[in-house]
């Protein structure tokens, strides 16, 4: 049903595209110029992961390899149209989980998947800046604090010299791997609506809004019912996000000294709304459970997120990476106060002069910035000819000591009295091979990425205080 409902979509915007898309546009390319483009990747991954537990469950060192195989096809026949596919070969071993470019955590097993397929019409209505893309596609904003996933949607997007944005509307129609169910309770059945405008105040400057409404319409069950145990969903939720970011860079070399530019952000988001929360126990059949109360609760949450980096004119040209940010916890009664994320976040992003995505709150830990204070500083340096090297710390502090992390890497419980989480520090190295090693300077785009981190557990974690997790990640990516 879900499927048919899926192509349906697609056959009707391609008879919407070309009713939008004036008749004298739709010339074709030369015909010297092929309307295909064929390529892909190959990328393989490791991972380790120790004592994400933090010792209280005796839980052994666990790793991972992934090798992903992908196949990328454009096809554009005209100024006006454009069709792309990409779909992956995945195989895994091991019991580390892994990840993808959208922050995706990997599960194990072999399957196919498909990542994208979608169609552009351009030019609707005659207006060059505007276009609608419909089916499966990418939606991503730079720091991946709102979204970073590929989605079914259907989207209008404008993309002017000073003003861009998009408007969209998107639910999950279908799953897309092979091996098992990927619309699980968790994604299905969530109606979102979001919306993005960006204006550039001048060429170093820009402010933009976004605004995200979601309603979870998945049910979630009568107290005495019983739910699956491995398919739960303990929330449905009517929330709208909305928030404002200043972005741009600042020239300080005026100022003396050693400084160079800087470049800032500083992220400001709110989210109201509603939300049903389950309790469920366990029943004698493992696969299920019984659902036990249904908590209503109104939300009011808030967030801040600022952090930047400046260039120094000093040997190196190091890049001084600095950040801080806020996600306002609750006390567990009356409004909900704690913030949430959108669960479409990737939280990954080029900071300083890297030239892959370090995870914004630290590779080890990984929280959702919620119920935290997150202070951030670094150095990111250059190094050979296409290569660099980045080191953060992070220091990790509870908002409301009583509540514990909304989500993250780390599988032991805060113990309710202190709020000292922890700290963090991540090393992660790029090296563009085919750039740095002269027999490849004409083989493929080769790159390596190497992603260190550690986390040290505070006193929140009571008797766990000290206990330290390490995450190792090394993957290899082969463009063509």
């Amino acid at each position: 049903m879900k499927s048919s409902l899926c192509k349906y979509l697609l056959l009707s915007g391609t008879a919407l595209g070309s009713l939008l898309c004036p008749a004298s546009n739709q010339q074709a390319m030369a015909q010297s110029q092929s309307p295909w483009i064929i390529g892909g990747q190959v990328q393989g991954q490791y991972v380790f992961e120790d004592n994400r537990d933090l010792g209280t469950l005796d839980e052994v060192p666990a790793d991972s390899f992934m090798l992903d195989g992908r196949a990328r096809v454009t096809y554009k026949p005209s100024n006006t149209f454009m069709g792309y596919f990409e779909g992956s070969a995945v195989n895994t071993w091991g019991t580390a989980s892994g990840e993808d470019e959208t922050g995706v955590i990997r599960t194990s097993g072999d399957y196919l998947e498909l990542r994208q397929g979608w169609v552009k019409f351009s030019e609707l209505f005659g207006v060059v800046p505007l276009n609608l893309q419909i089916g499966r596609q990418r939606i991503r904003e730079d720091y991946s604090l709102w979204w970073n996933r590929d989605l079914d949607a259907v989207r209008i997007n404008y993309d002017a010299t000073l003003l861009s944005g998009f408007f969209a509307v998107s639910q999950e129609l279908a799953s897309y791997r092979t091996s098992d169910s990927s619309l699980d309770e968790d994604i299905d059945d969530r109606l979102r609506v979001m919306f993005e405008v960006s204006q550039l105040l001048n060429k170093d400057h820009r402010l933009e809004f976004r605004a995200l409404y979601e309603d979870d319409h998945s049910g979630t069950g009568n107290i005495g019912g019983v739910i699956d145990a491995d398919d739960t969903d303990p929330e449905d939720q009517k929330l709208l996000w909305g928030g404002l970011r200043s972005a741009g860079t600042c020239d300080l070399s005026n100022l003396g000294g050693a400084l160079g530019a800087l470049n800032y952000r500083l992220d400001a988001m709110v989210v109201a709304g509603s939300e049903d929360v389950i309790t469920s126990a366990a029943t004698a059949n493992p696969s299920v459970r019984t659902v036990t109360g249904v908590n209503d609760r109104d939300v009011m949450g808030w967030a801040f997120d600022a952090g930047g980096d400046v260039s120094l004119n000093t040997m190196w040209q190091p890049r001084i990476i600095f950040g801080y940010a806020y996600g306002s916890g609750d006390d567990g009664s009356g409004t909900d106060t704690a913030f949430r994320q959108s669960d479409m976040q990737g939280n990954s992003s080029r900071l300083g002069l890297s030239d892959s995505g370090i995870h914004n709150y630290g590779e080890a830990l990984r929280p959702e910035l919620s119920n935290l204070h997150i202070f951030s500083a670094g150095i990111g340096v250059p190094m050979f000819t296409a290569s660099d090297a980045s080191l953060i710390y992070r220091y990790y502090r509870l908002a409301n000591e009583e509540m514990g992390l909304r989500s993250s890497r780390v599988r032991a419980a805060v113990n309710g009295n202190d709020s000292n989480i922890g700290q963090g520090l991540d090393l992660v190295m790029n090296f563009s091979l085919n750039k740095e090693i002269p027999v490849l300077h004409t083989a493929p785009d080769t790159k390596l990425r190497v992603s260190l981190g550690g986390f040290e557990a505070g006193d929140a974690y009571g008797t766990a205080e000290d206990e330290r997790l390490a995450r190792a990640l090394v993957q290899l990516r082969v463009k063509f």
